[in-house]
């Protein structure tokens, strides 16, 4: 932190905001992790927006731990400015195997998922951002058909049924990389790029619906249209 404090501007750095992780502590070593580490930030990024991750589990309800530490951040006057949460609809995948309830599940999986996490801090009188910064579409049983089938359809349905309900969504740049640090290795399927500079099918959705955005002229379920900035009708 007092690395990037010297490298970076004070006009650049206030737009950086920092998300804490407080999985596979227990309760009182989350509370300290959190106070210690929230200061910390402080001292060194006063302008910043620090976010806390809320767990859920795969039927898409907050873990009692998040809401514990949560308690224990408002009465320690330092809430979260934004919170962050996970939605990966594959965790149902092989609940209902050929069976309609397992669409009727996965159709609103993330806009649940967003919701429960709202409603567990509306439940401490906050109703801070909420960010989805690991998320997936229904996908294959294996890398293979994952990466056989291209998935945009899935993806922008997903995006639009989010768009008013988070303040943003992540993306992953590569298929996996490797922490310097850690040697940790982080995976992901749902990528803008892969080998580098090939685009996956993510980069076109959203490239796409950067470019529908303006006056939405008509909206379904099927149909979007907009009228953007360059007199362009995008349906």
């Amino acid at each position: 932190l007092e690395a990037l404090a010297i490298r970076f501007t004070s006009d650049y750095r206030k737009h950086w905001k920092f998300e804490i992780v407080c999985s596979f502590l227990t309760h009182e070593q989350s509370e300290l992790f959190y106070r210690e580490v929230y200061q910390t930030i402080r001292k060194y990024y006063p302008y910043s927006d620090i976010g806390l991750f809320a767990e859920t589990d795969e039927d898409k309800k907050v873990l009692d731990s998040f809401e514990q530490l949560l308690e224990y951040c408002i009465r320690l006057s330092f809430p979260p400015q934004f919170v962050t949460c996970h939605s990966i609809q594959n965790r149902i995948k092989s609940r209902y195997p050929k069976d309609t309830r397992f669409f009727d599940r996965s159709a609103d999986y993330h806009t649940n998922t967003v919701q429960n996490v709202l409603l567990s801090c509306k439940k401490y009188g906050i109703e801070p951002p909420i960010y989805l910064t690991v998320w997936n579409t229904l996908s294959g049983k294996n890398d293979g058909e994952i990466s056989m089938y291209v998935r945009t359809a899935l993806i922008w349905d997903s995006l639009l049924r989010l768009c008013d309900k988070v303040e943003g969504i992540g993306y992953r740049f590569a298929t996996g990389e490797t922490c310097p640090y850690s040697g940790e290795y982080y995976g992901s399927l749902l990528n803008l790029f892969i080998l580098y500079d090939a685009k996956m099918p993510v980069y076109f959705a959203a490239e796409f619906l950067k470019r529908m955005a303006g006056e939405v002229l008509y909206h379904s379920d099927n149909v979007v249209a907009t009228f953007n900035s360059n007199r362009e009708l995008i349906v």
